[in-house]
């Protein structure tokens, strides 16, 4: 695995049905400087933008999380990423992207969407 990224979830948008997760240097680094992280074999519901010219990861955005959990995972599962991730308000630490999203789809799976 390349390194661990600490990651911080943007909880009050989870009622948008979207899970965001913010990597710490995700503030302060400027919009041009983001770049997708292409997963060809992986056509899932996510998202990873990275740095420019370090390739650390900025934020991961999974749109849909009730409906795309499951099958997101089951990507990951057969391509895995090269990061492991740490969100301690779920009190994660060095766990795969599937874990951590496993972990936050049980805990908020009941959570009122907006418009439902």
């Amino acid at each position: 695995m390349a390194s661990d990224v600490k990651l911080y979830l943007r909880e009050e948008l989870l009622k948008t049905e979207a899970i965001i997760l913010e990597a710490e240097e995700y503030d302060e680094t400027d919009v041009e400087d983001f770049d997708l992280y292409e997963r060809k074999q992986d056509d899932s519901a996510l998202i990873i933008d990275v740095h420019r010219d370090t390739g650390e990861v900025l934020i991961i955005i999974m749109e849909r999380f009730k409906a795309e959990t499951e099958y997101t995972i089951k990507m990951l599962r057969e391509y895995p990423l090269p990061w492991t991730f740490s969100l301690s308000s779920l009190k994660i630490k060095g766990k795969p992207l599937e874990d951590v999203l496993l972990a936050i789809y049980k805990k908020y799976k009941n959570v009122k969407i907006i418009g439902d």
